[in-house]
């Protein structure tokens, strides 16, 4: 019963049983939410390959675009990985490289590379997102000299990710959903998405509206080492460095 209408991109579906799940422990899992006054929007679930329960909460269909907040940086870190593959982004490069017309950065902004956005590890030890200004969210953060050495703290700091919405849409002249699109959206079979804007950019750290399956297929993809459906979506060694633990 937990079954809707499946998109033909989305994997074949399968008993919990056959796939090794106690059936009973998914809805422990959901009564567990709701005991706890979590209320999700829609739920798929995907073992061995294969869509064992898939369902969605009123008024929510499981095709609806709903906002995923900070998983739009998965989304994010994708295009990243993809612009890398093609040779228009080096991840040790300054970040503040791809934004000559910046000016302001200290040293410590200008030593920030583009692996240290993607770990969070700008050297901020606070969130810059209030201090982003719409006007110029790039150049804002960038004038907030970090606190500590680029790459020797985490912090979890959503200019960061802002930033490589920025360096997408500098190196290849789209913005990010654009980018995506034929390289990303399409191969996964992801319709209609709408990505909320920060000034001149896409957000990249949030405002991301897309159905849940997309979320499950992008997911699927990174297991898989950046295949889906026998198709290549990411690299290879991409995955493997997006799946490894940089920074404590």
């Amino acid at each position: 019963t937990m079954f809707g209408r499946v998109n033909p991109y989305l994997p074949p579906t399968s008993s919990p049983e056959a796939q090794g799940v106690d059936p009973r422990a998914i809805r422990a899992l959901v009564e567990a939410w709701e005991g706890n006054g979590i209320r999700p929007f829609a739920l798929t679930m995907i073992r061995h390959g294969h869509v064992i329960a898939s369902t969605s909460w009123a008024p929510y269909r499981p095709s609806d675009r709903v906002h995923k907040y900070s998983l739009s940086k998965t989304f994010t870190a994708s295009a990243i990985g993809l612009a890398v593959g093609e040779g228009l982004v080096d991840l040790d490069a300054p970040a503040a490289s791809y934004f000559p017309e910046v000016t302001g950065a200290g040293p410590r902004a200008k030593a920030i590379t583009v692996r240290h956005l993607l770990s969070m590890a700008s050297g901020h030890t606070t969130d810059t997102v209030t201090e982003l200004d719409p006007a110029d969210p790039v150049g804002s953060f960038l004038r907030i000299e970090p606190d500590q050495e680029p790459g020797s703290v985490f912090c979890y700091n959503q200019g960061c990710t802002l930033t490589l919405s920025a360096i997408v849409q500098s190196v290849s002249g789209q913005p990010l959903h654009e980018y995506l699109r034929p390289r990303l959206f399409d191969p996964l079979g992801v319709g209609e998405i709408e990505w909320l804007p920060l000034g001149p950019y896409d957000m990249g750290f949030a405002g991301l509206h897309i159905p849940v399956d997309a979320v499950a297929r992008l997911g699927l993809t990174l297991l898989q080492g950046g295949e889906y459906g026998g198709t290549r979506i990411l690299p290879q060694a991409w995955t493997d460095d997006a799946m490894t633990i940089h920074i404590p």
